[in-house]
């Protein structure tokens, strides 16, 4: 014989339900409300082709301008063609990619050693890429729309400069 939820049972899962709700959804709300269309970040926001340190808004990524004396065994051209033979959405990829040379690092905080430290990269970054908006399951998919036109996003790939291997991408948007 089945029997339902007990009261205790019943009550856990109602405060979870409403307490996921009343966080969620106000956050998922302000951010659409808050955000103008049309604003755009200054032209200068994740440049790769800087010659100062760019500290990614992860805050664990960092490049830094590379090393003089550091040639490297892939070219320019060579690390574009690999990020567009990778397999990510074209819509990710528009227009013509900005390319730096540098060294990267990656290290979360608290972890005790970086995933890769001091890396010679061609940083490949993408200006306009379309935002992949999730968003909780109760979102509808207007909503997920109207997010998603009120940000404007980046794409960074990096490619190493000695073996082509595409080994790290990220998507930073700013509404």
């Amino acid at each position: 014989m089945q029997r339902g939820l007990s009261l205790r049972h019943q009550i856990t899962v109602g405060l979870f339900v409403a307490i996921a709700a009343a966080v969620v959804v106000p956050i998922v709300m302000a951010s659409a409300a808050n955000s103008a269309p049309s604003a755009r970040p200054d032209p200068g926001w994740l440049r790769a082709d800087t010659t100062a340190d760019v500290v990614y808004p992860d805050g664990a990524t960092v490049a830094r301008p590379a090393i003089q004396a550091a040639a490297p065994k892939v070219d320019r051209g060579s690390a574009v063609a690999k990020v567009r033979s990778a397999g990510f959405a074209e819509e990710l990829q528009p227009g013509t990619p900005e390319v730096a040379l540098r060294s990267v690092t990656r290290q979360l905080k608290g972890q005790a050693a970086a995933d890769y430290a001091d890396r010679l990269a061609w940083v490949v970054t993408y200006r306009g890429s379309q935002p992949q908006v999730r968003g909780p399951m109760t979102m509808k998919q207007e909503e997920r729309k109207k997010l998603s036109a009120s940000l404007y996003c980046v794409m960074v790939f990096l490619v190493d400069a000695g073996t082509s291997e595409v080994f790290d991408a990220q998507q930073f948007c700013k509404s």
